[in-house]
């Protein structure tokens, strides 16, 4: 049942992922694990079928604990078939759970992508969804060069959407800020610069946090920030090729230490 999330766990640590991205990703795995949990009892069939039979191989029957009349430390829905037990007391709490917490590690993800979908062209031009940006207004109007300027920039932006595309419209934020004449649409180009750069989770972050963990210790705390900055970037960026040589010649152009170097 976790192999669905394979995929996203991996793309949501990506540089490159956006934010509209991940929305789109995080709900449709949302919907997976809804349609399981809606159809629990023909999927976990499937998987207690595959668990019988690996457990044939080594000489293994399926079986249930012993249930008791008060249980206090774990599920204990009575249950006639050990495919039961399981299902009733080990799938269904473990799908509820997953769908929980995807909900709450998310919701703020989908708040910061329901003020800045609207640019996205895709929906933008859809006529099943008319985008309110009110509230982006009022969130980003420090950030905007003209914001009294925004729907009449944004009527443009219509016209030209219809004008230049006619069914492959941008449906991302990178394709779409591509397009945006910063010029022409500076209004509409800063918000899709703001929606360019929201991170779709922590895990760039953690990354430094974790790098710079490891080179300023405690005993190591009189460190510089220029040295600190460019060892972390080192060590964050080790896949990086550095020629040592160049590094040795800038080190002696700075005329810091009484060294000399000699060629060989």
């Amino acid at each position: 049942m976790l192999s669905h999330l394979d995929g996203i766990s991996k793309k949501l640590q990506s540089s490159s992922q956006d934010i509209f991205q991940a929305y789109e990703m995080v709900t449709e795995v949302t919907q997976v694990y809804r349609k399981l949990r809606h159809d629990v009892v023909v999927h976990f069939g499937r998987c207690y079928a595959q668990a019988v039979r690996m457990a044939e191989k080594i000489g293994t029957t399926p079986d249930m604990p012993r249930i008791a009349k008060r249980q206090i430390h774990r599920s204990n829905t009575p249950a006639a078939t050990p495919e039961e037990y399981y299902r009733l007391n080990l799938a269904i709490p473990f799908l509820d759970h997953l769908s929980n917490e995807f909900e709450q590690q998310f919701t703020g993800l989908s708040a910061k992508c329901g003020k800045l979908i609207g640019l996205v062209p895709t929906v933008l031009m859809s006529e099943d969804v008319e985008p309110d940006f009110e509230e982006v207004l009022n969130t980003y109007t420090d950030d905007l060069p003209s914001p009294e300027l925004f729907h009449h920039e944004l009527f443009r932006w219509k016209l030209y959407l219809s004008d230049k595309f006619d069914d492959n419209l941008p449906s991302s934020i990178a394709e779409t800020i591509k397009i945006c004449d910063q010029a022409y649409f500076p209004n509409i180009y800063v918000l899709l610069q703001i929606a360019a750069t929201i991170p779709a989770t922590s895990c760039e972050c953690e990354q430094s946090f974790s790098a710079l963990r490891r080179l300023n210790t405690f005993n190591r705390a009189c460190m510089g920030q220029k040295r600190l900055s460019a060892l972390a970037l080192i060590h964050i960026h080790y896949d990086k090729e550095l020629n040592l040589d160049d590094a040795v010649d800038i080190f002696a152009k700075l005329d810091l230490q009484s060294i000399i170097f000699h060629d060989e």
